[in-house]
């Protein structure tokens, strides 16, 4: 799981938000 940790584990896809910031354009 290397280099995993830098990947955001709680993404919303449906939203595109991760902890309540939108980081997906939808």
């Amino acid at each position: 799981k290397s280099g995993e940790y830098r990947l955001p584990h709680h993404i919303d896809l449906k939203t595109g938000t991760y902890n309540g910031k939108k980081i997906l354009d939808k």
